[in-house]
């Protein structure tokens, strides 16, 4: 995939961690963190909707329109980003989420996987006015493929996710117990055991990793 104009680091190598936002470019980092997330995201829904046969087309077609979403972000954040004199290319960026959605093996883990993505949009969330009825169309369409429980997990991983975020303070550990919440595993579990099951391993899983 062509991730220009972004650089993208070096196989096994960790991008360079946002500076300080006491100085401007500590807002450039961000910014530009939030951007490649727009831009993974546009080419991880045009992806989905065309590898996972084995969602409904009326999901596919869901995810198809939200491309467009996507793509407006990113435009959105470029454009302000080059009126402060942000460039996209001005430091290294990860490609960590666009590579842990390629190891999706099926359309629900892909779910789960965008679901507890971040900084990337959260498709079955309501992520602001302009994206209410669109958001809701997704989630809507999920809830229908596969249930009302598995729906309740991927609203969820918000929480889930913030608790993470703050609680984690190892990057390594972290990175492995989000990966291990939006696993196909985790597919099984849903299928099996329901939401509040989940959910309960999720949390289990979370105190594990703040205890190591």
């Amino acid at each position: 995939m062509d991730f220009s104009p972004f650089v993208i680091c070096a196989p096994g190598v960790r991008p360079p961690k946002p500076r300080g936002m006491d100085a401007p470019e500590g807002l450039g980092d961000r910014m530009r963190t939030a951007a490649f997330a727009e831009f993974q995201a546009v080419a991880a829904f045009r992806w989905a909707a065309e590898r996972f046969r084995d969602a409904p087309p009326a999901l596919r077609e869901a995810w198809s329109a939200q491309v467009g979403e996507e793509a407006r972000h990113f435009g959105m954040i470029r454009r302000r980003m080059e009126e402060l004199g942000f460039g996209l290319a001005d430091r290294p960026v990860s490609t960590a989420l666009w590579d842990s959605l390629q190891e999706c093996l099926t359309a629900e883990e892909f779910c789960i996987r965008i679901a507890s993505a971040a900084p990337a949009p959260l498709a079955v969330y309501d992520v602001g006015d302009d994206d209410l009825a669109l958001s809701r169309s997704i989630r809507a369409e999920i809830e229908k493929a596969y249930g009302n429980e598995f729906t309740r997990y991927l609203q969820s991983l918000k929480k889930i996710r913030r608790d993470a975020m703050m609680m984690i303070h190892n990057k390594r550990e972290r990175t492995s117990f989000l990966k291990c919440i939006a696993s196909e595993e985790m597919v099984h579990k849903v299928r099996s055991k329901g939401f509040k099951e989940m959910r309960r391993t999720a949390e289990y899983l979370l105190k594990k990793a703040v205890g190591s």
